[in-house]
């Protein structure tokens, strides 16, 4: 009775290892490069002066992103993060605690991003951000949660955390929609199939 049951845990192991490498055969089979358009719509919050009381305070601001994503494998990808904050606000240095007014200030940051799991996809990343009256060097982090919807558009919600150096940082929250763009032979052997 144990030999059979060895025997028959054996097979059943042989059998699962057998079916896990066809499927992921067909899945690498059927993945091709593609590139991806999003547009972000998110709250930045950051530690910023208050004008009127001259006490430091959290100062939520509008921010639009448009990113740009080259997928060159399952789950790799490089691409160009650009954010836009649509207010003027002020903010102490760390250095010197000095205030700094920012007038919409717009960044950009070359970012390499990771998919984990079918719709979760951590990034990093680092850049510049310009303003008329400084410019800064940045690094950010950030996390984001898909969902596929038909005709290759996702729908995301987005974390990120921006860290202007020896200035401040930002704390972006947003949802995103993005669509996907595959190349002719790819969209081709898709329709195939």
């Amino acid at each position: 009775m144990k030999k059979i049951c060895v025997l028959l845990v054996a097979v059943l192991t042989g059998l699962g290892v057998v079916a896990q490498e066809s499927t992921e055969k067909k899945e690498s089979e059927a993945w091709h490069p593609y590139h991806r358009i999003s547009i972000l719509m998110a709250n930045g919050h950051i530690p910023a002066m208050n004008a009127s009381a001259g006490a430091f305070k959290n100062t939520i601001v509008p921010v639009w992103g448009f990113y740009y994503d080259y997928w060159f494998h399952p789950r790799w990808a490089v691409g160009l993060h650009n954010d836009l904050i649509i207010q003027q606000f002020k903010v102490a240095k760390e250095e010197g605690g000095a205030v700094v007014e920012r007038v919409r200030p717009f960044s950009t940051s070359v970012t390499a991003l990771y998919k984990a799991t079918e719709h979760l996809i951590f990034t990093a990343g680092f850049g510049q951000e310009w303003e008329k009256s400084e410019h800064l060097r940045l690094y950010d982090l950030g996390v984001e949660y898909g969902w596929e919807l038909p005709k290759d558009w996702e729908l995301s919600i987005n974390g990120k955390f921006e860290k202007k150096l020896t200035v401040y940082s930002t704390w972006l929250f947003g949802i995103g929609i993005s669509k996907k763009i595959v190349g002719r032979s790819a969209a081709s052997v898709q329709k195939k199939n």
